[in-house]
């Protein structure tokens, strides 16, 4: 069990917690069960012929799902419940398509699904059949983005990019930038990772995991604001101890990086895993209502029913951690497996 301390700052931000970990301190396992409320399979159903390669983000709406298949580069629509609605593939050089797909968004007045593809520096926004209705074009390159309720986007660069904002900035409705709310002056060696950096709190409030600070921000869209929620500190080297290094792989000695997460009001749960040094994860529990964390060597599944817990996939469902599920069958069929949090 890892100590934590709290302190209040005097400009009268919102508080900021610390935690202190040591990886080399872990329980032995973690049952699903003690960090899960419920639990739904939703089984995938595909035209014949249709099978998803490898699945890295699911996105949602009031109405339905998507599915990025990532070696495909294609987008599938389905309902709630799994049933196949239809495919969106538009990759492609010309008006309308998209070279790779960076994260997907889903804006609600009207229904229109958000494509931002970085390498073009573009998002493409199309009906939810597919149909191409605009493109936006980026003054600046975003590693992570989501879309705000005013229409405008919240932009995060963790890492080192040329000519463009390191930090967290919000980016205008046509593709500007036009506010910086947190610069990084620092360059860090963050780990490459397709896990979204940012996780849904409210209706007005996005949650901000930094892969380079290990800490976890609000950013407030009524006060357009940014506060900290947690400081982790590590006993050993992570991401943040390297300042100064653009590149992982120009870090020689071992450090760790949590390159998947899930947060929940309650807890914030992570898969913690030792880059240069002995390849093994540790999963972490930070427990908010007691401000203790907790390191375990393995995730008991059988705890919720499951013979295993599935792959995790990155997604934007609040308070949620997703992981697909193949079965072994000449259809290769695939299954979601939504874990809601306590």
């Amino acid at each position: 069990l890892c100590g934590c301390s709290r302190s209040f700052r005097s400009d009268n931000e919102s508080c900021k917690v610390s935690v202190d970990v040591d990886f080399s301190v872990v329980e032995e396992c973690l049952p699903l069960a003690d960090i899960v409320s419920a639990k739904q399979i939703i089984p995938l159903s595909l035209p014949k012929g249709e099978v998803i390669g490898r699945p890295v983000q699911v996105c949602t709406s009031d109405s339905c799902l998507f599915v990025y298949d990532q070696l495909q580069q294609a987008i599938y629509r389905f309902t709630k419940d799994g049933t196949f609605l239809n495919k969106i593939h538009r990759q492609g050089q010309g008006p309308g398509e998209y070279t790779t797909v960076t994260r997907l968004m889903v804006g609600s007045h009207p229904e229109a699904l958000y494509v931002y593809d970085k390498v073009a520096g573009k998002i493409h926004i199309y009906t939810f059949t597919g149909d191409f209705l605009r493109t936006i074009t980026t003054e600046y390159m975003a590693n992570h983005i989501t879309l705000l309720p005013d229409g405008s986007f919240l932009c995060f660069t963790p890492d080192f990019i040329y000519n463009g904002p390191c930090g967290l900035w919000r980016m205008s409705a046509d593709g500007k930038l036009c506010k910086m709310l947190l610069e990084y002056k620092e360059k860090y060696p963050v780990v490459s990772a397709y896990w979204n950096r940012f996780y849904t709190i409210s209706s007005q409030t996005v949650g901000i995991a930094c892969p380079a600070t290990d800490r976890y921000l609000h950013y407030d869209c009524k006060a357009d604001s940014v506060s900290m929620e947690l400081q982790i500190n590590s006993r050993q080297h992570t991401t943040r101890s390297f300042a100064g290094i653009e590149n992982s792989m120009d870090v020689s000695r071992p450090y760790w990086a949590c390159l998947i997460y899930a947060c929940s009001p309650d807890i914030i749960f992570g898969i913690w895993t030792e880059q240069n040094g002995d390849p093994h994860a540790v999963y972490t529990l930070y427990d908010k209502r007691t401000n203790a964390m907790t390191c375990y060597k393995t995730l008991d599944a059988s705890s919720v029913g499951m013979d295993n817990w599935g792959h995790p996939v990155s997604s934007d469902m609040p308070g949620c951690l997703v992981t697909y599920l193949t079965e072994e069958s000449d259809d290769e069929s695939m299954s979601l497996c939504v874990y809601r949090l306590i």
